[in-house]
């Protein structure tokens, strides 16, 4: 079942999670999913509301660290992951090895600011689900100086991700892992897990939010995101990867959203929380 809580900032979303968690943790365990930059302060939180006894059936989780829970299950936890000296070298290499093919960026700068432009376009690509297949596929005929620039961003981005994969390693990023292990580890089967504190997510953990609410006992989402905002409407960079305006990617969202309430995916409370804010 997923719940949807909507309320402005200061509503009382965060209070009535935690709450709701304290009164359920005597029926199932209770997992807390937060961002990484507030998962210390949703701890101390988290432990202030349930007591002394917090972690015996209630715990704080960001992507990342679910990642970590689920990969010590099904394996790969101790796959390496690149970082970002090790995506810059990759890239370089990428470079290198594609010179003689590339129009636009034959000859490149080597320097790290301009690598770093790259791998940060080509993590862009990865949290919106863009393979480099689709990217090929779009740009395949267009004209122009754009369209020697745009395939040859194709080219690297499909050699750098060739090399993510390179001789049976998987180097990609532990969502990626995530995404793909989450179903066969059954981490959170019969468990409640609440949303809580993310201003947008992108389309990849809108993959992994799929998984979860397939395998949650229940999935309540405190949407505190201002303006009916969404991954890509609040970031014009993963819009213009993407290939879309503001409002068109905002539509997408509430449609998804949509179109998983008609299917059955959440069930109506009927109840308003605390604060002025509404229960879907």
């Amino acid at each position: 079942m997923l719940s949807i809580w909507i309320g402005r900032a200061g509503a009382g979303k965060s209070r009535r999670v935690l709450e709701t968690m304290a009164r359920q943790r005597s029926q199932r365990p209770q997992v807390l999913l937060v961002p990484e930059h507030i998962s210390h302060e949703a701890e101390v939180d988290l432990c202030r509301a349930l007591g002394p006894t917090a972690s015996r059936d209630a715990e704080v989780l960001s992507f990342q660290s679910l990642g970590s829970r689920v990969l010590a299950r099904t394996g790969g936890l101790a796959e390496f992951t690149l970082d970002g000296g090790g995506k810059l070298l990759t890239m370089r290499l990428a470079l290198q090895e594609l010179h003689s093919r590339l129009k636009v960026f034959g000859r490149p700068s080597q320097r790290a600011a301009f690598l770093r432009q790259l791998t940060d376009l080509t993590e862009e690509f990865y949290a919106y689900e863009i393979t480099p297949q689709a990217l090929w596929q779009q740009v395949e005929d267009m004209e122009g100086a754009m369209g020697d620039k745009l395939r040859d961003l194709a080219l690297l981005y499909a050699a750098y991700d060739g090399k993510l994969h390179a001789e049976g390693v998987d180097a990609r990023s532990r969502l990626q892992k995530l995404r793909d292990r989450l179903a066969e580890s059954d981490y959170l089967r019969g468990k409640d897990v609440y949303l809580d504190g993310f201003s947008y997510l992108n389309k990849l953990e809108e993959s992994v939010l799929e998984q979860v609410m397939r395998q949650a006992e229940s999935v309540t989402d405190a949407a505190g995101r201002p303006g009916g905002g969404d991954a890509v409407s609040e970031c014009p960079a993963a819009a213009a990867a993407a290939g879309a305006d503001g409002p068109a990617a905002g539509d997408g969202v509430r449609d998804r959203v949509a179109h998983r309430l008609r299917e059955g995916a959440a069930g109506p409370s009927g109840e308003a929380p605390a604060g002025g804010g509404y229960a879907l």
